[in-house]
């Protein structure tokens, strides 16, 4: 009882300060404005329409990107809120993107499909938008490594149901795939791990916590494996994200061949090979966390345990839900030596009141108590 009695409290504080930004503007001081929202949102920001009001105010303040967010955010927060989608697409179409800010307007018409102001949106975003975004140019063709086709022999995709696949995906989030590399595979990437040459970076897990380890960043080419494993699994999964775009509203389709999605990335000046060999000594653990350096993040990406499950005590992957307003779901897999995980990079799709959204979600290792662990992990798009 006193935690809903506290909650009515900040909502009415909130729409107090909510009040008060709206005045600061209609006395010309969007700055103060600014900051009142701000408060607000200290309050409550699991309300949608406060975020929402916060972007239009955003907007008069003329920081486009900023009110570009506080819409997103509502609309993450509330997937059937529909103004707050037609508010994301004007700001979007300002910017150049006249596809997104077509979705984004469809999804709100689909929501109030008697809505005149989303239907003149609509008009106004047709005439502008391309029939496919323009990217940008890239300032000299890339030469891309070539894939060793009997690199593939270390894994076989075609023993899974790919659509059994997606669906996981699209319910979950994450989906296991047991043996998808061979042990021979996985003793070879262990053994690898140790030579310094292969390596662009190396990160050494110590401190005061005891946390062991090392995360070691491939340098380029990649080993013909890595590279095997990334081209032919994105060829696998990259309808499942499509299909998301589908949902979602979305205009811009992912290629369907990992180079054509490395070139997108170098158009972005992403450029540095993602693909890592981590490994974790007890006691340790991976805090929660995203695998994103740039603004191009591939959907959906992969890691693969490269030690028996017998060797060790916890260590289990996790993907939680995260985000204002929303009731943490923590999903802990157990995997074994070869064992694959795809798993949301950023979001993953969610269905709420008959219309799809997307939930922030992150990722992370709960803690290892005896052993060592070792992980391939296999982002698909590379960082900046």
């Amino acid at each position: 009882m006193q935690r809903k009695k506290q909650k009515r409290k900040a909502s009415r504080r909130a729409l107090r300060l909510v009040e008060r930004a709206w005045a600061a503007v209609d006395a010309g001081d969007l700055g103060v404005a600014c900051k009142e929202m701000g408060r607000s949102l200290k309050e409550r920001q699991d309300n949608p329409a406060i975020w929402n009001d916060y972007g239009l105010i955003l907007e008069l303040a003329g920081d486009g990107r900023a009110a570009e967010e506080a819409f997103r955010t509502s609309t993450l927060i509330a997937p059937t809120f529909a103004e707050a989608y037609a508010n994301y697409a004007r700001v979007v179409a300002r910017r150049g993107a006249s596809n997104r800010a077509l979705g984004l307007v469809r999804k709100a018409l689909a929501l109030e499909p008697g809505e005149v102001r989303f239907q003149e949106q609509l008009e106004d975003y047709a005439v502008l938008a391309p029939e496919v975004e323009p990217l940008p140019e890239l300032p000299e063709p890339r030469t891309h490594e070539p894939v060793d086709p009997t690199s593939a022999d270390e894994f076989h995709l075609g023993r899974y149901d790919w659509d059994d696949v997606a669906d996981t995906l699209t319910a979950r989030g994450c989906c296991v795939l047991p043996g998808l590399l061979s042990a021979d595979a996985c003793t070879g990437l262990v053994v690898g791990q140790v030579h310094d040459d292969r390596f662009e970076k190396t990160v050494r897990l110590e401190g005061p916590t005891g946390c062991g380890g090392d995360y070691r960043f491939f340098r380029r080419p990649l080993p013909p494996l890595v590279r095997a494993l990334r081209s032919a699994v994105y060829a696998r999964i990259v309808p499942v994200v499509n299909d998301w775009q589908d949902r979602l509203g979305e205009m811009e389709r992912y290629p369907s061949t990992h180079p054509q999605f490395e070139d997108y990335c170098a158009r972005e000046g992403q450029t540095r090979p993602t693909p890592i060999l981590l490994r974790y000594s007890a006691p340790a653990v991976n805090h929660l966390h995203r695998d994103v350096w740039g603004r191009v993040a591939f959907p959906l990406q992969l890691a693969v345990t490269r030690s028996p499950r017998a060797a060790i005590e916890g260590g289990h992957f996790v993907l939680t839900d995260e985000g204002p307003g929303r009731r943490a779901r923590r999903r802990e897999l157990a995997t074994d030596l070869g064992d694959g995980v795809l798993f949301a990079t950023r979001h993953r799709l969610v269905r709420i009141g008959g219309a799809w959204g997307l939930q922030s979600v992150a990722h992370g290792m709960s803690s290892l108590v005896q052993g060592e662990r070792y992980v391939l992990g296999c982002p698909f798009h590379d960082y900046k």
